[in-house]
C-alpha cells in the first residue's frame, strides 16, 4: 500500500509532440548522412583509376636456325635471364627488343593534373619459338595482357588477341607471365596497372 502511494505521488512528464518531431528529424538526418558517406565511399572504390600501358612496338621472336647454340645470360636490372640464342641472330634481336621494351606508353590519356609513371621491366624472359610451329610455318602476333600488382609481380595474365595458333599463344603467355616490373605510379603513389605486350612470331629466311 505504501509502495502504491509512493508511485501515485510521482509526477509523470510527457514530452511535447514538437520535441518528438525534432528528435525524429535529427535521427533521420544522421541516418541520411551515414547513407551518403557510405555511397561516396563505394563510388570512390569503384571509380579507382587503374592505368593501362602497352609496348609501342612489337616484341620480336624468331626461330633459332643455327646449329651451334649458346645460352646468353641477359642482365635486366638486377636479375639474370637465361635464353637460348644463336650467336649472331640472337644478339641482333636482343638489341632490337631491348629498345622496344623501353618504349612503354599509356593506352589512353589520363587527367593532366595527375602525374603518371609507366611500369618498368626489370626481369624478362623472351618466348621460345616452338619447333613444331616452325615446322608448320606458323607465325603471327599474340597480344598478352597482364595485371601488374603493387609488388611488381604479374597477378593475372591472359591472351587478349590470339595469333591463331595455340602453340604460339601458349609460348607468349608462359614467358610474359614470369616478368617482373617496377610498378606504375599514379599521383606519386605506387599503383596496380594493366600492361599489354604484343609478341610477334616471325619466320625469317
Amino acid at each position: 500500500m505504501k509502495y502504491k502511494d509512493r508511485i501515485s505521488g510521482v509526477k509523470r512528464t510527457a514530452l511535447p509532440s514538437a520535441d518528438l518531431s525534432i528528435i525524429a528529424a535529427m535521427f533521420l538526418l544522421v541516418v541520411m548522412a551515414w547513407g551518403v558517406a557510405k555511397m561516396e565511399k563505394s563510388m570512390i572504390s569503384v571509380g579507382r583509376v587503374v592505368p593501362e600501358f602497352t609496348i609501342a612496338n612489337e616484341l620480336d621472336v624468331i626461330p633459332v636456325i643455327e646449329p651451334t647454340l649458346k645460352k646468353d645470360a641477359v642482365k635486366v636490372g638486377k636479375f639474370m635471364s637465361l635464353a637460348k640464342t644463336s650467336a649472331i641472330q640472337g644478339n641482333a634481336v636482343e638489341n632490337v627488343n631491348s629498345q622496344v621494351l623501353k618504349n612503354i606508353v599509356p593506352v589512353k590519356n589520363y587527367p593532366s593534373a595527375k602525374t603518371l609513371a609507366a611500369p618498368r621491366i626489370i626481369y624478362k624472359t623472351i618466348p621460345d619459338y616452338p619447333t613444331k610451329a616452325v615446322e608448320n610455318a606458323q607465325q603471327g602476333v599474340v597480344m598478352v595482357k597482364v595485371y601488374i600488382l603493387k609488388n611488381g609481380r604479374v597477378g593475372n595474365a591472359a591472351i587478349e588477341q590470339s595469333s591463331g595458333f595455340e602453340m604460339l599463344d601458349k609460348s607468349a603467355l608462359a614467358a610474359v607471365s614470369q616478368w617482373i616490373f617496377e610498378p606504375a605510379a599514379y599521383s606519386s603513389e605506387v599503383t596496380e596497372s594493366w600492361f599489354r605486350v604484343p609478341v610477334k612470331f616471325q619466320l625469317k629466311s
